[in-house]
Formats: structure tokens, sequence, C-alpha cells
């Protein structure tokens, strides 16, 4: 037997154990995370985004340099990578959450993503006329 260096009531033993034989909650979750993971994997890329392969309940992806900018805009935090090693502004992780929650972060990256399209075909078209 493991002693932990801290103590932990009976009661909490007791509800720690229950939880362990929660097998069908535990099965409900990981489906959810499977089949939320792929939907989110297929409307990222469908917007454009590269998504790299994971087998986590997070989804690692490449998209617009501002998309972080564009999702708090809606009230949505996605997690800015740029500060991992190796990488850039425009590198991505969002967690697969319900489908609800899924289908709201898709909408405001889809809003992200057109408004970014269009200020850059302004752009393109103010240096066409210049």
């Amino acid at each position: 037997l493991c002693v932990q260096p801290w103590n932990v009531s009976t009661m909490a033993q007791a509800a720690g154990l229950q939880a362990l034989t929660e097998t069908e909650y535990v099965e409900e979750g990981r489906q959810l995370v499977f089949r939320e993971a792929q939907w989110l994997k297929d409307e990222l890329v469908r917007i454009g985004y590269k998504v790299f392969p994971s087998e986590a309940n997070y989804i690692f992806f490449k998209g617009p340099e501002n998309l972080f900018e564009k999702c708090v805009e809606h009230g949505i935090l996605i997690r800015d990578c740029s500060n991992y090693s190796g990488l850039r502004k425009g590198y991505y992780r969002v967690a697969v959450r319900t489908h609800e929650e899924n289908q709201e972060l898709i909408r405001a990256m889809r809003d992200g993503t057109t408004k970014a399209a269009v200020a850059h075909a302004e752009v393109l078209k103010e240096e066409e006329q210049a």
C-alpha cells in the first residue's frame, strides 16, 4: 500500500473508490471525445486550417496568425502555441468540448477567417490600384 504525504478523509477515500467503479460514465466520456475530436478536425480542415495528428483530447492546428484575437472578440479562448519551442504565430491548440461548445468555436473561427480573407482581399485591391 502506498501512503500519500497528505491525509485523505475516510469519506473522500470512499468517494474515490466509488468513482473508480463508474466505467459506463468513463466510456461515455471517451466516446464523446472520440466523436467530437473527429468532428472538430473535419471542420477545421473544411475551413482551410492544417490539422496535425493527435490521439489526445485536444487538437493542434495551424491557422491565421490573428485567429487568437478573432476568437477573443467572440468571447472564446484558444491556446496560442507561438511560445512553444520551434513554433511561431499561427499555431494553436483547442480542447475537445461538447458539441454545442465545439459548434460555437467553429462559428467564431469561420467568422474570423472570413473577416481576415476580406481584409486581405481589400489590401490586394488597394495594392492593385496603387
